[in-house]
């Protein structure tokens, strides 16, 4: 029995309209801004009894820049402060916190701000008031509060990042004892991690959750993390910058890749790539660390010898929950034919975001006419028509991704195939067809120019395939 849309109860279309409102890259944590999609926009104008349903997401997020928002928000108080649950607040000025030091107070339903301001009288002010909300869990700020705040009761902040120098910094505690949260610390030293992290006055980190190592080319010690996790029981994502060729460290190598290390040294694969970040994640709170796993990484091809579609699939069959993958193809040789390219991102179970760098000219797309799908104006030179091609390329192999990677959501590119120009790519995938959105920006000399695409992949053809001119 085919079964209506709009006759669903308003239980079931409020659970629909809660996952498709906002972009999943910023679902996370709850106490982050989120970014409203396409489809809680259109969603909203079909009819009344939907704009009454979406009307919570629409506001459930209020962004202010300038004294102009906050006026704004001002004005239309009687209605945002029925919906509003998490406001993003930066680039202030006196003026602007001083009026949402006013009305802050009628947000009952207020339960998280992030504020990016630098410390000032103002945001002070400000941040006392936030505290004083009731509704408010979490304060998302960027440093510490001025020191006339050491005796409030700080438990609802939540500090975004510390480096290991602050937190051995004696200007710290006092905060710590007024219950101030770390969210993130950065460890810029790796070498003697061991003895820093058991050295009895290293602090507690109340709320810790991310670790952020700057590896270089110092050994990675793992035992730190037993430590850790002894004393930090939140802490569930460790992030590995500037990670070295793992066969120049694979005695420091942590516990979760092991496996993955040797298999690439026995197939030699280890000496094709190298990782610029690592990114692991604790299954959920009170696991051990036998249970964590890679969710983001990034790989710099580094040689042409070995297939990067054989690349590819030992990576996504070594790495099962990878939600991000970064590839960088500059140092790459070899090109792909996209019908050979694009079906290995099918092995990428749950992969979400896709970020390709220097990827236009490793795609080989034969003697193919693309559709017209990208209308240009003032095409008159063969600068122009490369660059339409460019664009059109990058479409197309987004769309056969889209099709093979069904939970990919966002595929995003870098190319510098068409000179002066520089081109980014961000590409969205839209709804069960895998439709795909997307825009082009064109830098050059430091000035950024748009050329805005919006198509989507029912209107190429139906059969349409690349002519295929030589196998990589």
């Amino acid at each position: 029995m085919r079964v209506e849309f709009e006759s669903l109860p308003n239980e079931i279309l409020h659970t629909i309209i809660n996952y498709a409102a906002y972009d999943s890259l910023s679902r996370d944590a709850s106490y982050l801004f989120k970014y409203a999609t396409l489809e809680l926009r259109v969603l909203s104008v079909v009819n009344r009894r939907l704009r009454h349903l979406c009307l919570p997401f629409l506001f459930a997020n209020i962004k202010i820049t300038d004294t102009k928002d906050a006026e704004k928000l001002e004005k239309y108080l009687a209605l945002l402060s029925k919906f509003t649950l998490v406001m993003m607040i930066y680039g202030q000025t006196s003026v602007s916190e001083t009026i949402l030091s006013r009305n802050i107070p009628q947000f009952e339903r207020l339960s998280c701000v992030d504020m990016r301001l630098r410390n000032s009288d103002g945001r002070t002010v400000l941040l006392k008031t936030v505290l004083a909300q009731p509704t408010v869990t979490v304060v998302l700020v960027d440093s510490l509060p001025d020191k006339s705040m050491c005796n409030d009761d700080l438990s609802k902040v939540l500090l975004r990042s510390i480096d290991q120098y602050d937190a051995f910094s004696p200007r710290l505690q006092p905060y710590l004892n007024r219950g101030i949260r770390v969210n993130s610390l950065e460890i810029l030293e790796p070498r003697g991690l061991d003895e820093v992290v058991n050295r009895s006055e290293f602090p507690v980190l109340s709320g810790l959750k991310k670790i952020q190592l700057f590896v270089r080319n110092n050994p990675l010690p793992t035992s730190f993390l037993s430590k850790l996790l002894s004393t930090h029981p939140t802490f569930n994502e460790l992030l590995l910058l500037e990670y070295p060729q793992l066969s120049q460290s694979v005695h420091h190598t942590p516990p979760f890749i092991s496996s993955f290390v040797k298999e690439s040294q026995r197939h030699k694969f280890i000496e094709h790539f190298v990782f610029t970040h690592l990114v692991f994640r604790r299954g959920s709170i009170g696991q051990s660390t036998h249970e964590w796993y890679v969710m983001d990484l990034a790989l710099n091809a580094i040689s042409a010898d070995m297939s990067l579609v054989e690349m590819l699939a030992r990576v996504a069959s070594s790495f099962p929950q990878l939600k991000k993958l970064t590839l960088n193809l500059n140092r790459h040789q070899a090109t792909y034919h996209i019908n050979d390219l694009a079906p290995v991102f099918g092995h990428f179970s749950s992969l979400q975001s896709l970020h390709l760098f220097m990827l236009y000219r490793r795609l080989d797309f034969g003697n193919t006419e693309f559709p017209p799908l990208i209308r240009t104006s003032g095409a008159t030179n063969s600068d122009d028509a490369k660059l339409a091609r460019v664009e059109t390329g990058l479409l197309w192999f987004a769309s056969c991704v889209a099709r093979e990677a069904r939970n990919l959501d966002y595929i995003f590119t870098d190319s510098d195939t068409v000179q002066p120009w520089r081109l980014l790519g961000s590409f969205s995938m839209k709804n069960a067809d895998r439709d795909v959105f997307g825009r082009i920006q064109r830098f050059t000399g430091g000035v950024s120019l748009h050329s805005e695409i919006s198509v989507e992949t029912g209107l190429i053809p139906p059969g349409f395939v690349p002519t295929r001119t030589s196998l990589a």
